[in-house]
């Protein structure tokens, strides 16, 4: 079983460190993490360590049995999927088109009919097969992070990093998303770890969260064990009650101090 795990990770722009001494237990395959905590606790910074976008100043990143900074970069992208809370894409491509082109970077460039099934059945899978002839230049965006959602699960990963993928959504659409990343996830047997600020969409969805605060990882473990916590009222500055409804959900209100 190929897990994820971190152990004293460091990252610093310049003088100002961003992460200190990151540190994360082992992620297994077919469970979703949330990765919790306040505006600039350096959650978008540890997925791009995770990736392979920024190298950190010390510290490693295991993936199985792998060092990941001893593999090349390319071959780390594949193996690590990494989707930012910004959409990048041309703007005169298609939705049909950019989702085709992340399926093709593992398969290959010459496009067959199944390529041409395979995509439109994602796309209506993530509920956008009728945006499929719109330009990127033309969406919203929550459409454009429902397209980046769909980009990131057409490709073959080990590891899927989604930061902030309902920010733009509404609540209709947050969930769906959600359910469809949990989904794949499971089915497909791989680690998956969404950055979220709502804590009652972490507590829906997740398996496991961890919560940074300052750039180190305070909690890890399931939502019932952690949200409850005083680390977490305290992290977010807030006072925290969590209540258990009649299907065993657990839901997370937050007051001010």
């Amino acid at each position: 079983m190929i897990t994820l795990r971190a152990s004293s990770v460091n990252f610093s722009y310049g003088r100002r460190e961003v992460l200190r001494g990151v540190g994360i237990e082992s992620l297994e395959p077919g469970q979703l993490t949330a990765l919790i905590g306040p505006n600039a606790s350096g959650k978008s910074t540890l997925f791009k360590v995770i990736s392979g976008l920024l190298r950190p100043r010390s510290g490693q990143i295991w993936l199985g049995d792998t060092e990941l900074s001893t593999l090349p970069l390319k071959t780390r992208l594949k193996r690590v999927c990494f989707m930012p809370q910004t959409f990048t894409a041309n703007a005169s491509l298609t939705v049909f088109d950019v989702v085709m082109m992340a399926h093709k970077q593992v398969k290959g460039w010459r496009v067959s009919s199944d390529d041409i099934l395979f995509v439109s059945h994602a796309l209506h899978d993530a509920g956008i097969g009728s945006l499929s002839e719109a330009y990127i230049s033309e969406l919203s965006g929550g459409q454009a992070q429902m397209v980046a959602v769909a980009q990131s699960l057409v490709r073959q990963s080990d590891v899927y990093l989604f930061d902030e993928p309902t920010s733009a959504l509404d609540l209709n659409h947050q969930l769906l998303v959600l359910s469809r990343i949990r989904s794949q996830v499971q089915k497909r047997g791989v680690i998956g770890i969404v950055a979220l600020h709502d804590l009652n969409l972490a507590a829906r969805f997740a398996d496991k969260l961890i919560l940074l605060d300052q750039g180190q990882v305070v909690s890890q473990g399931t939502p019932v064990d952690i949200l409850p916590r005083a680390k977490v009222a305290n992290t977010y500055g807030v006072d925290i009650e969590t209540l258990t409804g009649p299907r065993e959900e657990m839901t997370v209100h937050a007051y001010s101090i």
